[in-house]
């Protein structure tokens, strides 16, 4: 039987670690752009939550203050409140039917 001599074969890797790295680069690109627009729009949301939590504690003061009068026992200015408040509801809600907006532009 013969036996087979066994060649040293030589890989040249070079080229595929160039590649390897390429893509690497390509992807921490990529992930630090998803990075600032994640964070941009976390601004955003938080921003608008600083805003709900404003409308939140005012809200909060007048329904305490509304329970004051409650417990108070000064129903008549706050029917009179209520009213108001109801008139106001309808007349916007008459304005909302009655309007309609218009778009015109120069071409």
């Amino acid at each position: 039987m013969r036996r087979r001599r066994k060649r040293d074969i030589v890989i040249e890797l070079t080229a595929l670690l160039d590649v390897i790295m390429i893509m690497i680069f390509m992807v921490m690109n990529e992930n630090s752009k998803l990075v600032s627009e994640a964070q941009s729009k976390l601004g955003a949301v938080q921003q608008e939550n600083i805003e709900q939590a404003g409308k939140i504690s005012e809200l909060s003061a007048e329904l305490t203050e509304a329970l004051a009068m409650l417990d108070e026992g000064n129903l008549d200015e706050l029917f009179q409140r209520l009213e108001s408040a109801e008139s106001k509801l309808e007349a916007y809600q008459a304005l909302d039917d009655e309007i309609i907006i218009l778009n015109v532009a120069l071409r």
